[in-house]
């Protein structure tokens, strides 16, 4: 297992020029939204107020980075199957993303 583990480590995970890409954790407070529609138009704005910026080739929302853990969590109850006390079904792991995600970070000609 450690020399798995290890072997992993030296694995190169395809991603396009990571050097070139740029993450931040943005937190709309419930405070100052109360609607989920405005929490996304919010959401919405920022990202394209930030694609707007001089030099950036793309910019896309996650609800989670890959690679980083959590995300939200969501039973699979299996038909017809009983559980028993304590037992859990299992969990299926989800994240939401903006359309532009899946193209950031494929760019190859990104320029600074």
């Amino acid at each position: 297992m450690i020399r798995t583990f290890r072997a992993l480590t030296s694995v190169n995970p395809g991603f396009a020029r990571p050097a070139a890409l740029q993450t931040f954790r943005i937190s709309i407070p419930s405070a100052m939204v109360k609607e989920n529609e405005q929490v996304v138009r919010t959401q919405e704005e920022i990202l394209h107020r930030l694609a707007a910026i001089p030099g950036v080739g793309s910019a896309g929302v996650v609800s989670m980075l890959p690679m980083t853990g959590g995300g939200w969590h969501d039973p699979i109850f299996i038909e017809n199957h009983t559980y028993a006390e304590g037992e859990l079904p299992p969990l299926r792991t989800f994240r939401f993303i903006s359309p532009e995600y899946l193209g950031t970070g494929t760019c190859e000609e990104i320029d600074f």
